[in-house]
């Protein structure tokens, strides 16, 4: 089979580079466009809000600089990824593949699926840290969403066994 888009949902944790080297292979293997992305995972500002005060009488001046630190958070984490992913976008370009990447805030199953279907990828490339039973359930499933509601191919690329041991 043949692809000429891949998507390669990167998490920037241990297993990270696998994804990216399968689809890095696969993409030069077939000639396709590459793209990478990630998802910053931060709670919605609005779901915290309520952290922030006392209810109606909350201090105005306390919730501005939650708000204020939020944003900043929020910004120095987006740029550690695109950081990140330029490394790999370099990575690429070494062996003679074009990497392009994205950066959203979100939920990552949800952001892999919706990028996936804009970009009209035919293959999505997801990790697997390989969480069992009520960690999984507790925690829950990235690459178990993105497989039931990819609009595409989806290949689970497996963690390393004896790294999520250590979890």
């Amino acid at each position: 089979m043949t692809f000429h888009k891949i998507l390669a949902a990167i998490d920037l944790h241990e297993h990270s580079d696998r994804v990216f080297d399968r689809g890095l292979h696969l993409a030069k293997n077939d000639g396709a466009a590459f793209m990478l992305l990630n998802t910053v995972e931060m709670p919605l500002e609005d779901d915290l809000m309520p952290l922030s005060g006392s209810g109606l009488g909350a201090d105005l001046a306390l919730t501005e600089e939650f708000q204020q630190t939020y944003h900043k958070n929020l910004q120095k984490e987006i740029e550690r990824a695109r950081s990140q992913l330029r490394d790999y976008v370099d990575r690429g370009e070494d062996v003679g593949v074009a990497v392009e990447f994205d950066c959203q805030v979100g939920d990552p199953g949800r952001r892999i699926c919706q990028v996936a279907k804009m970009w009209d990828a035919d293959l999505v490339l997801v990790g697997r840290r390989g969480r069992r039973g009520l960690r999984e359930l507790l925690l829950g499933s990235v690459s178990n969403y993105v497989l039931h509601r990819a609009p595409c191919s989806v290949m689970v690329v497996q963690g390393d066994e004896h790294q999520e041991s250590s979890e």
